[in-house]
This record gives C-alpha cells, sequence and structure tokens, in this order.
C-alpha cells in the first residue's frame, strides 16, 4: 500500500515551505542547503549513510545511500532548487485545497521528492538485491552543476532523474545551446541618423535570418519521440537614449536540439551562417547540452515500463525541455525521467502537484527498483 494522503501531504507542506530558490535567479537569497539539511536528516533517521558534495559557493549536494554490498546501484536524481516565484503563492507558503499543494516547487519537484523518501522508508523495511542511492542535487534549474558534480564522482548502473512527467515513463528528451548574437552599429545624433549606422536594425535582420533557418542549421526531420528542434530569440536589449541611433545590440538566443545533435556543431553552423555579416557576432555558446535518449530495451526502461504499466501508462516518451539526464547519459548511463505532476504546472504562479499522484508514485518507484533488479540481471 502506498502511504496515506495526509502523510503524503504533511510532508510535501514542510519541504514547500523551505525556500530553496536557486540563489544565481532573482530572489534566491538562501540556496538549497537548509533543504538538503532536511532531507539529509531524513535519511539519517532512515539509518541510510549520508554523505555530503560541496559543489559551489558553500552549496552543496546530499547523497542518501542504501547500501547493501550488491555489485549494482541504481540513482535517483532529484533536484533540491526552485524558481522564483511570482504572484500570491509564494514558496514559503504552501497551501493545502482539496487534494492539491500548492507552492513554488510542489510540482517541480519536492513531489517527487516526497515519493522517493517514502519509497526508501519501504525499501529499509525489505531492502531489494541492489544498492539504491538518492542525489539531491543543486543548480538544476541554472546550469545543472550538482548534477555534473555528481556525475563525475559516482558510477550507477542507471538514473532515474524526478521531473513531473504525470508518472508516464520519458526516454528522450532535447538538448540546449544557448548564445548571444551581439549587432555593432554607429552612435549619432538622432536628428542626422544617416551619420551613424543603426545596431537594432542590423539585429532585426540577423533575427529575419533565425526566423528562416536552412537545413544544415535547423534540421526538418523530426525525433521520433521529441519532435523538430526549436528556435526561440529571448531578450533583445540595444541603445541607450531615445535621441541616439544605438551602437549596438544584444539579442539571446535558445536553441532546443534532438537527441543526436552535437551542440558544437550546431553552434558553428550558426557562426558559418553570420560569417558574411560584419555588423554581427555570434557569441560563445553559455549552455550546451547534447539531447539525450535511452533505448527502450534498457533495463531501466523496461523495469520502468513495467512499473508505470499497473497504472496504465504505457506509452514511453519523449519530451522537448532538458533534465539532469544531460549530466548522466554522456557517462554512458541509461536513465528514465519519471515522477508526479504535470510539467505544465512547472513554474507556474499557481503551481500545485496532485496528492494522490505523488502518493501513486511512492509505488511506482518502489515497483520501479525491485523491476530493474530482475532486469539487470537479465540484461
Amino acid at each position: 500500500m502506498n502511504p496515506d494522503i495526509e502523510r503524503v501531504g504533511d510532508l510535501l507542506q514542510q519541504l514547500v515551505a523551505i525556500d530553496s530558490v536557486n540563489p544565481d535567479m532573482p530572489g534566491g537569497k538562501r540556496g538549497e542547503n537548509e533543504y538538503g539539511d532536511f532531507v539529509a536528516e531524513f535519511g539519517r533517521d532512515l539509518g541510510l549513510a549520508v554523505s555530503r558534495q560541496e559543489v559551489v559557493d558553500g552549496r552543496a549536494n546530499v547523497l542518501l545511500e542504501l547500501d547493501g554490498g550488491h555489485e549494482r546501484t541504481l540513482l535517483f536524481d532529484i533536484h533540491l532548487d526552485t524558481v522564483p516565484q511570482e504572484g500570491e503563492l509564494g514558496s514559503a507558503r504552501p497551501v493545502r485545497d482539496g487534494g492539491r499543494i500548492y507552492g513554488r516547487g510542489a510540482c517541480d519537484v519536492k513531489g517527487s521528492m516526497v515519493s522517493a523518501l517514502f519509497m526508501f522508508e519501504r525499501l529499509v523495511r525489505d531492502p531489494p538485491p541492489l544498492n539504491v542511492a538518492l542525489a539531491a542535487v543543486v543548480d538544476e534549474e541554472y546550469r545543472k552543476r550538482g548534477a555534473h558534480h555528481m556525475a563525475a564522482g559516482i558510477s550507477p548502473d542507471a538514473v532515474v532523474v524526478g521531473e513531473p512527467t504525470s508518472l508516464h515513463p520519458v526516454i528522450a528528451q532535447k538538448g540546449i545551446l544557448r548564445f548571444a548574437i551581439e549587432a555593432a552599429g554607429k552612435s549619432a545624433h538622432t536628428a542626422n541618423p544617416e551619420l551613424g549606422s543603426n545596431a537594432i536594425y542590423s539585429m532585426l535582420d540577423a533575427i529575419s535570418v533565425l526566423r528562416a533557418l536552412p537545413p544544415e542549421v535547423m534540421p526538418d526531420a523530426p525525433h521520433p519521440l521529441c519532435g523538430k528542434g526549436q528556435l526561440t530569440v529571448s531578450t533583445i536589449s540595444g541603445g541607450v537614449q531615445v535621441n541616439v541611433v544605438p551602437a549596438s545590440c544584444r539579442a539571446m538566443v535558445d536553441r532546443r536540439m534532438l537527441p543526436g545533435e552535437d551542440p558544437m556543431a550546431v553552434w558553428a553552423a550558426f557562426v558559418e551562417l553570420f560569417s558574411g555579416r560584419e555588423a554581427i557576432t555570434v557569441g560563445e555558446p553559455y549552455a550546451a547540452e547534447a539531447g539525450v535518449e535511452s533505448g527502450p530495451e534498457a533495463p531501466i526502461v523496461r523495469a520502468a515500463a513495467a512499473a508505470c504499466g499497473r497504472l496504465g501508462r504505457t506509452e514511453l516518451i519523449g519530451v522537448p525541455y532538458s533534465t539532469d539526464a544531460a549530466a548522466y547519459a554522456p557517462m554512458g548511463r541509461d536513465f528514465v525521467v519519471l515522477g508526479p505532476g504535470d510539467i505544465a504546472q512547472a513554474h507556474s504562479n499557481r503551481e500545485y502537484v496532485e496528492l494522490a499522484e505523488v502518493s501513486a508514485c511512492v509505488g511506482v518507484y518502489e515497483d520501479l527498483v525491485r523491476s530493474f533488479a530482475e532486469e539487470d540481471g537479465r540484461g
């Protein structure tokens, strides 16, 4: 049986009440460590081995381990940080309304954390023939430094990434390439604009090029699970004063790549695309993560399909966003992304998660662990 709704709701309210906004984002003053301390204490109370990894500026990952001395290890990765909150429901004000918990992080991803912690409560009572670990990691919402730090120091056989997937097993995700485009101009008084060169106009021309990308920069063929690649010009800034011809303009570009695309090769194609335009410079990427996928016959995928199939979630899906799986897949680790909640609620002003789904996920996670112990043995 899954834990009762009251226990699930009580623990989730405690977690949502802990401010864990990423400190690299507006309003992120306290960081993730208070939340990490809570997770560590919960693990100690269960008798799990608990350790910390400092990642950056005192911010630390927390690792819980149920280590039975087995050859194989399954890792759950669940991030600690949230994005900032806007609107009336603040990150430290969880609200329980009927069968839902509202508040920043309820869906993304403190619901997954509750499911994982209660899963460990059950595994401690009846240990599987498998080592099971939980990496509670920092910085997923910004640069994924916590997951990359964890991936460099641990060698699990497979990884379950907790994210809101409505309990559907996700086995493919898009990658991210982010960079700036700079347009250079020449300032002049707007009474004599012909004496200058308008950088904003040059940027508008560049954006027109971006909106009609050739196939070598944006492939036409869709991925069977992730669909087509995407590009968004997400911010633009330029000029200093209404009566001055702008000498500079800057735009930020977000390119979502399909599994199989090489981020640096994609970036090089953008550089080549603008190589004949003297006013335009393509900046170095500040985020570059490949899209990743697991094969449908990977043991962790079979285990997840079996566990989710008991709830009628039989379809293996892909998603257009990136998760911490991007840190583990390049290390040769098969993964599945799985958790309670709908991604449409993540980052919203009225973020919530259904308590019944968080409770159901406890059983799904446990079934996945036990199925993986059997599946992995069969290869």
